[in-house]
């Protein structure tokens, strides 16, 4: 693979030279927001993953549901739900009845697309979604992973005095446009526990050539056409979704049914993740967290704010790229998307957002136009070459913002309880990090945070440090093990091989999996007898991620990188009991309780890559 120098507009390079007045993406610390990511699900060893979602505002949204297994992160079952205010959803992510894959069953009556998902009424369940595999995979690969929900959009339009204005340039929308709106809110809305007519979603997609005798206001409302060589472009479907809103939360609940046991998480939540709708036709990879906005508010260990900006880290404004309107490739970032038709029904990919941004503003681009994509060949502009290079954008920003250098958990392996404990690490951004090299199977080309740019055979491994403690350590004791406290050494450096994985401790058996479902995914870290309790930290110590630091409204010209260390992670523990006190006929004394994740953050301004 080459690694040197790639081509791209150089116009639209001088877009990246500010930085927003506007907010960045950060972490809500309510739990509410426009993204959200469920950091672990299980359908093996006798699990069962419940998911549920809400949304809290008085908004319909359109919402996306990605599952993506555990190895890779490769997507593996999508579906469109459409949600009306205050709406509640849920599913079951179960194995499928021949035990040889995963699948997502649900009794809710919430529109999806497909439609066939969805109850047809109360109390029945709709079709199985069944998760699909890679040619390389096996179905049991996808019985594990994590996922993500993106909000597309809001069904609303403005009115201004007698007229109704387009959700997104403001332009005069028509009267049939307008109903064609409140159609689809009304289809939407519950009336007696129910949606009003969910069939009106499909037809929405529809081309108009399927609609010819349709005299309903919202056929082929949604609907934008494609062509052979490239994806259509969404911003020309009739009725365009209005902005994100926001308000979404959600949980998971594992359950065990043999074993009597249930252990509950809640969602991450990221808000301002888009400031424009992005609506693509259901049924490609797209959208992903490579289409938000391209920067993020950090906090720093003392408290502060820092804005995170996603570009590259050449001098843009140098009389050498000025001249040569080349940049170095190790500058750019990782397209996760193929593009090309079927591949995805979208036309953005890798920092699509700030892409239509740059396009539509030639020089110093204030970033008011994510969302509004106008020119389709801004996306053909800035990627291309061996590598699928592109700009930097939303997916370097995410992952600075959940960027830890250590993960802090407790685990509990107490014998006279039969207790065990499984931290579960997620690297939700490592599949636009890491991309299976074309025409192969197990070469993977990466890209800084997850190694440096290249290619190598077999997923790559970030390296982990590991210092632990037990219980005698803590307050004011002096009693320390002479083991305690220090970073674990074996023959090799552990490592964390998978984009979801399960860590267990003193070769306990892993709650959430087994071999079938991928040992690849497991870590066991033996520890002696003395330590069948306590606390530890796993770090990342060879990890970061760089980016341009700044404050709003601030020119990125010229500035200081910033640099976050550790990688983007999220997840939590789950710890099980058993009382075998409990001699009662017929009892089962199991327990289960998850424990969220503690982190360390390391941030440092005006370090060079």
């Amino acid at each position: 693979m080459k690694t040197g120098i790639f081509h791209f507009s150089f116009a639209l390079a001088l877009g990246l030279l500010s930085i927003a007045s506007k907010a960045q993406m950060y972490l809500d610390p309510n739990g509410k927001g426009q993204l959200l990511m469920y950091p672990f699900y299980t359908a093996a060893a006798d699990n069962d993953t419940y998911i549920s979602l809400i949304n809290s505002t008085d908004d319909f949204k359109a919402v996306s549901v990605r599952v993506l297994q555990a190895h890779d992160g490769r997507s593996v079952a999508s579906l469109y739900l459409y949600l009306s205010p205050h709406d509640h959803w849920s599913a079951v992510i179960t194995k499928t009845s021949d035990n040889e894959g995963a699948r997502i069953r649900t009794a809710d009556i919430s529109c999806t697309i497909p439609t066939g998902i969805a109850a047809e009424k109360i109390g029945n369940i709709g079709e199985d979604l069944v998760f699909e595999g890679a040619e390389n995979d096996t179905a049991s690969n996808n019985e594990i992973g994590h996922i993500e929900v993106i909000e597309m959009g809001t069904l609303n339009y403005q009115e201004s005095g007698d007229k109704y204005l387009h959700p997104l340039n403001n332009n005069t929308f028509s009267e049939n446009d307008k109903n064609a709106i409140d159609s689809l809110k009304n289809a939407i809305k519950h009336t007696y526990y129910a949606p009003n007519d969910c069939s009106l979603l499909t037809t929405a997609w529809q081309a108009p050539s399927e609609n010819t005798e349709s005299i309903e206001p919202s056929s082929s409302a949604f609907y934008y056409p494609d062509t052979d060589d490239e994806p259509g472009d969404f911003t020309q479907a009739r009725v365009p979704l209005a902005p994100p809103s926001g308000g979404l939360f959600g949980y998971g609940v594992i359950i065990n049914v043999p074993d009597g046991t249930a252990a509950q998480y809640k969602a991450i939540a990221i808000n301002n993740f888009m400031s424009g709708s992005y609506h693509p036709t259901p049924g490609g990879n797209e959208p992903g967290i490579d289409d938000g906005i391209p920067s993020a508010t950090l906090r720093k260990k003392n408290g502060r704010k820092a804005v995170f900006l996603a570009g590259p880290l050449a001098d843009l404004a140098s009389n050498d790229i000025r001249n040569s309107r080349f940049i170095p490739s190790d500058k750019v970032s990782l397209l996760h998307v193929n593009r090309t038709r079927g591949a995805t029904s979208s036309r953005l990919a890798g920092g699509g957002q700030i892409i239509a941004a740059i396009k539509d503003n030639n020089s110093r681009d204030s970033f008011n136009f994510y969302g509004d994509h106008r020119s389709n060949s801004s996306f053909v502009d800035v990627s291309g070459g061996e590598q699928g290079l592109g700009l930097p954008g939303s997916k370097e920003a995410l992952s600075a913002l959940l960027g830890r250098s250590r993960i802090i958990n407790d685990y509990v392996l107490e014998p006279a309880l039969n207790a065990n404990t499984n931290w579960l690490i997620t690297f939700p951004t490592a599949r636009d990090f890491i991309a299976v090299a074309p025409d192969s199977t197990n070469e993977y080309i990466t890209q800084r945070p997850f190694g440096t740019l290249g290619s190598q055979s077999g997923f790559p491994c970030p390296e982990i440090t590991f210092e632990f403690w037990n219980r005698e350590a803590d307050g004011d004791t002096v009693l320390f093990d002479v083991n305690s406290g220090t970073t674990l050494r074996t023959s090799a450096s552990p490592t964390l091989c998978s984009s979801a994985n399960v860590v267990s401790f003193a070769h306990k058996t892993s709650m959430l999996n087994d071999d079938k479902s991928g040992s690849q995914i497991n870590l066991n870290i033996p520890l002696s007898k003395q330590f069948s309790n306590g606390w530890a930290k796993l770090g990342f110590p060879n990890a970061k991620s760089i980016g341009r630091a700044g404050t709003p409204g601030q020119e990125t010209e010229k500035i200081p990188p910033i640099t976050v260390n550790g990688l983007p992670a999220i997840g939590f523990a789950i710890q099980k009991y058993v009382n075998n006190s409990a001699t009662s006929a017929g009892a089962l004394a199991n327990y289960a309780v998850s424990k969220a994740h503690q982190y360390s953050t390391d941030i440092e301004s005006g370090v060079s890559p």
